[in-house]
């Protein structure tokens, strides 16, 4: 039997009054080859609850956590599920993000037809909390494959609309101690001396309000840098990056302090282009 389903995962801490949408964003997939496995931290609210009405539905595999443990340790929980099921790719899905209905579909197809590729991501369109499309983060403008053999070759790329061939995970795991970048580092110890590819395409939206501060930006460069560090990179290599990183801290702290963080945030992403405000508005009724 061809084994050809994708498992999303979904770590979930209270997160009873988004969860639904999300799944429903899941259900609503034209590509049908696809399980759930959502790891319940800890919820204190009514997020147990809600997830028993799939407890029979054989597509989901729930597991509830008895206490928080945090992001990665209920991703490294997932990994391990996934790969018990042994599904051929893994993707992700966080208990506040919305999948657009063709997603799982065009990226499974990428991978298909590029075996080679280990991971692919794609475009984040960023909606307020009226499902307004506000606009889009992306890593190219247009299609990329690259090759990551050196830490200067890494380009990052968002982890969360990813898709990867789970036969390439190996033994890499979440690291269970970062609360914070486990997706970064995660990818960065995966992607090692392997090919991935960025589509400029829309797959995944995610709520952006008051998502941003200072103190999250500088705890995410201290991450990262700690991620390289596995890498076992020279000192030189480490010296630069952490200069780096206190230049890139010093520029967005001086923003923050004057009230211009929006500076900052508006290089992040770009505005959406008409084509795919009206995509957005389409794809959103067949999804809600």
């Amino acid at each position: 039997m061809k084994n050809d389903r994708i498992a999303v995962v979904t770590p979930v801490y209270n997160g009873a009054h988004t969860i639904e949408r999300s799944i429903r964003s899941l259900l609503n997939q034209t590509f049908s080859s696809w399980v759930s496995v959502i790891v319940n931290d800890g919820s204190t609210d009514e997020t147990a609850k809600i997830l028993e009405k799939y407890q029979d539905d054989e597509r989901f595999y729930i597991i509830n956590l008895a206490s928080n443990v945090g992001r990665g340790a209920a991703r490294k929980i997932a990994l391990e599920k996934v790969k018990e099921i042994n599904a051929k790719y893994i993707c992700m899905l966080d208990a506040d993000d919305l999948y657009y209905p063709d997603k799982l579909k065009w990226q499974y197809d990428y991978m298909e037809l590029h075996q080679d590729i280990a991971l692919l991501s794609c475009s984040i369109g960023y909606i307020d909390d009226k499902n307004n499309l506000l606009g889009v983060l992306e890593t190219f403008d247009k299609e990329h494959i690259l090759t990551f053999d050196h830490y200067t070759d890494y380009k990052a790329v968002p982890h969360a609309c990813s898709i990867i061939r789970l036969s390439e995970i190996g033994n890499i795991t979440f690291d269970e101690k970062l609360l914070l970048g486990q997706d970064q580092d995660f990818m960065i110890r995966m992607l090692k001396k392997k090919k991935y590819a960025f589509i400029p395409k829309i797959g995944y939206l995610y709520n952006r309000t008051d998502s941003f501060s200072f103190k999250k930006y500088k705890k995410s460069l201290e991450l990262a840098f700690y991620a390289k560090k596995k890498l076992g990179l020279g000192m030189l290599d480490l010296l630069r990056i952490y200069i780096i990183n206190q230049v890139k801290v010093m520029y967005v702290g001086i923003l923050c302090l004057v009230g211009k963080e929006k500076i900052y945030l508006d290089k992040i992403g770009r505005p959406p282009h008409q084509n795919e405000l009206q995509e957005h508005e389409n794809k959103l009724i067949l999804n809600l």
